[in-house]
């Protein structure tokens, strides 16, 4: 259904472009002759925006799995590529910072996007990640504020990116509130794989009892996750509270099936 938004979307502009040249241009041109040329232009523009789009997907989703030799070699395919290859400045900035690219990514943030509507929001979750590999952990505590803020994301794959930086910062230090909403956030997800990060806040922060949002497979896909990125201590964390949920279902019966 993404795909499909997207390329009416491309239709729809090649078509308003074509019109608004014409008439600029060439307003004596036949309608036909726009229309065609409208259509043309519509295909163009769905076959860059759609391209876009699965970049996008596919860099955010290196990145959350923690995928360090594919997003080293997606970045490098994008740079090879020109400026064609790296029109997704989001999902390009999002690969330099899991390299170790932070400075160069924030660079080619500020020179290549603005800061409102959704390019906005893209452009403060990518600020929110370079912050959250940081050493200077006094960064970490807005940048979940900033990720906890930003609203609702245009897409499943850019949320559950989202969704692993917000548990990535509740690891660092961060007050009672700011820990409560991304609890809050994450519990609210209707997408698993999104939803599996609450367990790396719940077991990093030891939160019990078990309610309603702790679910086993939750809690193994996200020592799986955890895994993945290279925090093996937070993996036995969610692993053993796993265990510990399934102990108290077997003694008296599921919690949630």
């Amino acid at each position: 259904m993404r795909v499909l938004f997207l390329a009416v979307v491309g239709l729809l502009l090649g078509l308003f472009l074509s019109f608004v040249i014409a008439e600029l241009q060439a307003p004596e041109m036949p309608l036909w002759i726009r229309l065609c040329i409208g259509l043309f232009m519509g295909v163009v523009l769905s076959v860059v925006i759609i391209k876009n789009h699965r970049d996008q997907v596919s860099a955010f989703e290196s990145v959350r799995l923690g995928d360090r030799a594919r997003c080293a070699a997606l970045l490098q395919k994008r740079r090879a590529g020109g400026r064609l290859q790296q029109m997704d400045a989001f999902g390009t900035a999002a690969l330099a910072i899991a390299v170790g690219e932070s400075v160069a990514a924030m660079a080619r943030l500020r020179g290549d996007t603005i800061k409102i509507g959704v390019s906005g929001q893209l452009r403060t979750v990518v600020e929110a990640h370079a912050a959250l590999v940081s050493a200077d952990l006094a960064q970490h505590a807005p940048a979940l504020a900033a990720l906890l803020d930003v609203g609702r994301l245009p897409h499943a794959d850019v949320e559950r990116y989202r969704a692993y930086l917000v548990a990535r910062a509740t690891l660092s230090p961060a007050s009672a509130n700011l820990l409560a909403r991304a609890d809050h956030a994450l519990a609210a997800y209707q997408d698993p794989e999104a939803r599996a990060y609450l367990q790396w806040v719940r077991a990093q922060h030891e939160v019990t009892p078990f309610d309603a949002n702790d679910r086993s497979p939750d809690m193994h896909r996200a020592a799986e996750l955890a895994a993945l990125q290279g925090l093996p201590a937070l993996a036995a964390k969610v692993s053993a509270r796993a265990a510990a949920l399934e102990r108290a279902a077997a003694q008296i019966g599921p919690y949630r099936r």
